[in-house]
């Protein structure tokens, strides 16, 4: 009995370990975050945020695709912007529902606004990507504007968001400037399995590397399509939506970032802090189908990341945290008997029990401090940390699913058109059938 107990102390005392080892790292980078990333909101102050004739033209443009639910509320929270130098082109797309006409009861004969309608896609361009260039091209607003930028319309601004974001991008010196929303957190899943979503995006593309200065190689190109900003300079000099590497892309945030990194302009990915809200998704079933998408492109569709990055979320997130509290439970319990009459436990299993027991807790305690953090900068309620294991089971199994979709070559329906995406395998195999195939060519 003793050497099993033993044995299992051991085992859980590990895995503990592991876990607090993990927990953490993640810890640091989390406290960097918070210290040293700007948000939007940091464009309320200072000098720059005081911005007078001299301040640039903007243009926003909205793709919108039958929206007419939601449309309105980002009208409205736009009427009420204090820059004075904003224009702003909803650029309608193939809509058969009333979006057009909760437009133009809510935004009346403002001068500031204007409406573009779009009938027809070319079949070799992804729906909200012609929808944005067709507006870019033709608006006089955006052909005229110093800054152009692009929100969708499920999302609401702060009536600073346009100003502080043209600040900080003057400020920082962005050619671009993308913000991490903040997401509504009031349907089921957007407690339980968004959050968890947007942590492992997170990790996939750490805000450490994405806003880092210096080589191609040290950073990673990400943006966010709810809101992006781009200097004239930067859009145009990689020729913005139209560009052959954007126009096709479902996650085209992600292709214009990387065109900016790539042409040198310095990009700038930070949080809202509640100056721009997103309801991604009204339904359980629409928010499963578009992460999956997410996920998928931004895996490069290739099943086996997809994979990878779904079995590294079991281990940390859901295993070991598990065995953590199995630790603390279990030394609790074998403490508890060892001075029980006659329980025969000596005192090597009764160290290694209580050890097992202290880094059980203390793995635990360092993901609830990243989960408390985590909800506060996000703005998320704090007993929504609580819920990060299950909630990491949801999206384990999505990341699955989303590999399955392209393995199956299941057709992705997006915007109103359905897309079928090939699922890419190439750099999974060996050197040597990679030359085998360039040489049989």
């Amino acid at each position: 009995m003793a050497a099993g107990i033993l044995i299992i102390a051991t085992t859980l005392g590990v895995l503990s370990l592991a876990g607090a080892a993990f927990w953490l790292v993640v810890l640091i980078e989390v406290v960097w975050m918070v210290r040293k990333l700007p948000t939007a909101r940091d464009g309320l102050v200072g000098h720059e945020a005081q911005l007078g004739e001299d301040s640039p033209g903007v243009c926003l443009i909205i793709p919108a695709y039958n929206e007419e639910r939601s449309i309105e509320c980002v009208a409205r929270s736009l009427l009420r912007q204090d820059y004075s130098k904003l224009r702003v082109v909803f650029a309608l797309d193939r809509c058969t529902d009333d979006t057009e006409g909760v437009l133009r009861r809510t935004l009346g004969d403002d001068a500031r606004f204007s409406i573009l309608k779009i009938e027809h896609c070319p079949p070799d361009w992804a729906g909200k990507v012609n929808a944005v260039w067709r507006a870019v091209s033709m608006a006089p607003a955006a052909k005229e504007a110093d800054i152009v930028a692009f929100a969708d319309a499920d999302t609401q601004f702060d009536p600073g968001c346009v100003r502080a974001c043209v600040a900080i991008l003057r400020r920082e010196g962005y050619g671009l400037l993308s913000l991490m929303s903040t997401l509504t957190c009031e349907h089921w899943f957007e407690k339980l399995v968004q959050p968890v979503a947007g942590y492992e995006l997170m990790r996939q593309f750490p805000p450490r590397r994405v806003n880092r200065e210096g080589a191609a190689g040290q950073r990673r190109a990400v943006a966010n399509g709810q809101f992006m900003m781009f200097t004239r300079e930067c859009y145009w000099s990689f020729g913005g939506h139209e560009n052959p590497l954007v126009k096709d892309e479902l996650l085209e945030d992600i292709a214009l970032a990387k065109r900016a990194r790539w042409y040198g302009f310095k990009a700038g990915f930070i949080p809202a802090a509640g100056m721009l809200y997103c309801r991604m998704y009204e339904s359980y079933s629409a928010f499963e189908l578009g992460w999956r998408r997410i996920f998928a492109e931004l895996a490069h569709r290739r099943p086996r990341r997809l994979r990878s990055y779904a079995l590294q979320l079991m281990l940390t997130d859901i295993v070991l945290p598990l065995m953590s509290v199995a630790a603390a439970v279990f030394g609790a319990v074998v403490l508890s008997v060892t001075f029980a009459p006659g329980a025969g436990v000596g005192a090597w299993t009764l160290a290694v029990a209580g050890v097992s027991a202290g880094l059980g807790v203390l793995s635990i305690v360092l993901m609830q401090l990243v989960m408390a953090i985590g909800c506060w900068w996000g703005r998320t309620p704090q007993y929504v940390g609580f819920l990060h294991v299950p909630g990491a089971w949801f999206v384990f199994l999505i990341l699955m699913q989303a590999a399955s979709d392209l393995e199956a070559g299941r057709p992705v329906r997006w915007g109103g058109r359905q897309y079928i995406r090939a699922a890419r395998y190439e750099g999974d195999e060996g050197w040597a059938k990679r030359w085998l195939g360039r040489k049989g060519k």
